[in-house]
């Protein structure tokens, strides 16, 4: 594969016929064998070959299952919320962080990953005096943080385990989980749930809920969550927290995805 232009004045060619795959590719949810990929680039199988294994190198071309079509990977769902400006998807969350703020009485954040750490979005403080006033767990506290929690469970074991450290983890209440182990179940019973709940894990009294926000394709791309002094989280409590916050994150799939509103089912 070579360049079309020596001077760096045109198109390097093997990146347009990669980016023109992609392009292809993205209109063809059901996939494409290398011929098809071929003929639509107008290569050979062998080229399109190696194009298509370097972006699957890459995870932007993927395949479901081995031998099967190629599609679209994970990586552009990546690329086009880093092009997205966060400052913005945080205003057009912030009405319904407040609105869940005001309706339950507790502190509310919205997260996402920027890199190791979590960035805010969106964060109302709850109406009341006694409240969680900083919620947004830092990086070496994700282990023990509902949002934190909601993040990792999605990401393969070596990511998370790369991201919270171990084996043992530190710990920041009579709650905290302390060890690889338990996290690995609690990320395991927060994938099943799609849900994650934490009692003075994050320190002591202080309690937690958290649920995931997705993308179009339902990849988590976000956490919103409420922090709750635990004197007050029982189970009721933890059951309307939990519902409202469903339903708010269902309010931001739409909003950031361009959809309706869909209800979220009850945990």
């Amino acid at each position: 594969m070579t360049a079309a232009r020596a001077d760096g004045a045109g198109p390097v060619q093997a990146v347009d016929r990669a980016i023109r795959i992609l392009q292809w590719l993205a209109g063809r949810p059901e996939g494409a064998g290398l011929s098809a990929i071929g003929r639509a680039v107008g290569v050979l199988p062998q080229t399109a070959q190696g194009l298509v294994r370097t972006l699957q190198a890459r995870a932007l071309v993927q395949q479901s299952r081995a031998g099967g079509p190629y599609l679209v990977g994970p990586e552009l769902a990546r690329l086009a919320q880093a092009w997205e400006d966060p400052a913005r998807r945080g205003a057009v969350a912030g009405d319904i962080v407040r609105r869940v703020a005001s309706e339950t009485g507790e502190s509310v954040i919205l997260v996402e990953w920027a890199g190791a750490a979590l960035r805010l979005l969106a964060h109302s403080r709850a109406p009341q005096a006694l409240a969680v006033v900083d919620p947004l767990p830092p990086p070496e506290r994700l282990h023990a943080a509902a949002t934190g929690q909601v993040l990792l469970a999605p990401l393969p074991e070596p990511e998370w385990r790369r991201r919270v450290g171990g084996p043992r983890l530190r710990r920041y209440g009579p709650g905290t989980l302390s060890s690889v182990a338990e996290l690995r179940a609690r990320l395991a019973d927060v994938r099943e749930r799609g849900a994650a709940v934490c009692r003075d894990e994050n320190g002591e009294h202080i309690s937690a809920a958290a649920v995931p926000v997705r993308d179009g394709g339902g990849r988590v791309i976000a956490a919103l969550g409420a922090a709750v002094p635990s004197v007050r989280f029982d189970a009721a409590a933890e059951r309307r927290i939990l519902l409202r916050l469903r339903r708010a994150a269902a309010e931001i799939e739409a909003a950031w995805n361009g959809t309706a509103a869909r209800p979220r089912p009850r945990g």
